[in-house]
């Protein structure tokens, strides 16, 4: 095997003495840079599905507009705010399925200040409006919908001094308000990404996707904050690529939990144990492996890695033969 350092091709020949072998043509920075965009074209929503679901919450919320007083909705254009990851720009899309879209629809009616009473009125409204949709289910406070192809899980909410309340599960099956500041998250995410030119989306995508397949102890809104944490402290370097970033997340993120990570917004602080660990330490060892493979010219063996921890969306380089 042959390898020129000053060089980004990296020839394997398989010619015993030297006639009529086949030589297989690699170019292994290229090939696994390619895999991780792959990874990250098949499970970051496009511009164009993006549009389709702020397109579609809009539909949806001026259908509900003439059964509920919406905060906006008589002036047309308000009554929602598009919320969690979809609102984030950090959904990824893991199935065939589109993201489900966070759908805030913002209560103008001083009769549903209980939290369970603004679950059931909303839940009222989508009947008046013909919106079939499945009622929240028990521990649960949003109403599932499909609009079109287009998931959607509608929550009541009510603005408060620049924030929002929504109803979250409590004891005993009961409902209470808890204070969120969406606009915040969204707005810390957009910094994050214009400073580290899109690194944090890329990384959380890649993370989630890691989660889903290896079903890791760690939800995707940990996922986020543990991302916009790490960059904070400064832990990725300019110049590191998608695989050395990786690497260097689940390293720090076993050093830095368990921790009650502070959210956007600044009074309310996130939980995130130590269960994700085990996982954590298994993959960490698997892009290190990945690395040593790729830097000895075994990028057929690093890209296995890769997919194996990324799914079936990281491709395997496929050989260039020439006679």
């Amino acid at each position: 095997m042959t390898a020129d350092s000053g060089s980004r091709a990296m020839v394997i020949s398989r010619r015993g003495d030297g006639a009529g072998y086949p030589v297989a043509v690699f170019q292994p920075r290229d090939a696994l840079a390619a895999g991780f965009q792959s990874v990250l074209a098949a499970h970051m929503p496009d511009a164009a599905l993006q549009a389709r679901l702020r397109a579609g919450a809009r539909a949806v919320v001026d259908r509900l507009t003439p059964h509920l007083p919406l905060v906006g909705g008589d002036q047309g254009g308000g009554g929602y705010l598009v919320g969690g990851s979809v609102g984030r720009r950090t959904a990824v899309t893991l199935t065939d399925r589109p993201p489900t879209t966070d759908l805030f629809v913002l209560l103008d009616d001083p009769a549903c200040r209980d939290p369970r009473c603004a679950v059931d009125r909303l839940g009222a409204a989508l009947a008046a409006a013909g919106l079939p949709c499945r009622p929240p289910s028990e521990g649960r406070t949003a109403h599932g919908l499909a609009w079109e192809d287009l998931p959607f899980a509608l929550r009541p909410a009510l603005p408060t001094r620049g924030r929002l309340a929504l109803p979250v599960a409590a004891e005993n099956a009961s409902l209470r308000w808890t204070i969120c500041d969406p606009l915040a998250e969204t707005a810390a995410m957009r910094l994050l990404n214009s400073l580290y030119g899109d690194r944090p989306r890329q990384m959380i995508t890649l993370l989630k996707v890691w989660r889903r397949h290896h079903r890791v102890a760690l939800s995707g809104y940990g996922v986020e904050i543990l991302v916009q944490a790490f960059f904070r402290d400064g832990m990725a370097h300019p110049g590191a690529d998608l695989a050395e970033v990786f690497e260097a997340f689940l390293a720090w993120g076993r050093n830095a939990t368990p921790a009650a990570l502070p959210l956007p917004g600044g009074r309310r602080k996130l939980v995130v144990g130590e269960d994700w660990h085990g996982a954590a330490a298994t993959a960490y060892w698997q892009a290190v492996a990945a690395r040593h493979r790729a830097r000895t010219g075994d990028v057929l063996g690093s890209a296995e890695i890769w997919r194996g921890l990324f799914g079936p969306a990281f491709p395997l380089p496929s050989l260039t033969l020439a006679a």
